[in-house]
């Protein structure tokens, strides 16, 4: 029904077991949405409000309240974010978001981890300066790609996937 293809489950659901099985299917459905979303926004505003604002930018010195302002601050703009994205991206293939997901995490990621396990030479700044770079790449290849553009016709480069250019980036 839907142009990205996200309703073959629930439709299946209806046609094998009817509005019993479409209810049941729903239901868990958005149960782990509602689960996997507010696990999201708890790890960022944690990591915001108690990392960055309350380690890096304090230094420690810290109050209570104030970090509380930030963690509040935080919550709604990254629930405000993700709402946009969400809107943005709401015709596309939920499956395909996810590997798009994925290769972006993987390009940030997968170095720094081989990295820090692998060699023994590897700096705080050689991993930062990886995730940043894998990061960056990723992203801008999905800017530039048939994905974000909605077609061919409009992309800079015709690669679907970032995963194939930004990890070997991230590694370099």
């Amino acid at each position: 029904a839907s142009k990205g293809g996200n309703l073959a489950m629930p439709q299946l659901s209806e046609k094998l077991g009817g509005d019993l099985l479409l209810a049941f299917v729903s239901a868990v459905a958005f149960a782990t949405i509602l689960a996997a979303l507010s696990g999201l926004v708890i790890a960022t505003t944690g990591a915001v409000s108690h990392d960055i604002y309350g380690k890096l930018i304090r230094k420690g010195h810290v109050d209570h309240v104030s970090q509380l302002r930030v963690a509040r601050v935080t919550t709604v703009a990254s629930v405000a974010i993700s709402m946009l994205i969400a809107l943005a991206a709401q015709k596309q293939n939920v499956a395909f978001l996810a590997t798009l997901a994925i290769a972006v995490a993987a390009s940030a990621n997968l170095p720094a981890l081989l990295f820090t396990i692998y060699w023994r030479k590897a700096t705080a700044a050689g991993i930062t300066a990886g995730m940043v770079a894998g990061l960056v790449t990723a992203v801008a290849i999905i800017l530039m790609s048939p994905t974000f553009h909605g077609s061919a016709e409009g992309a800079l480069l015709p690669i679907s996937s970032p995963g194939i250019i930004s990890v070997p980036v991230g590694f370099l």
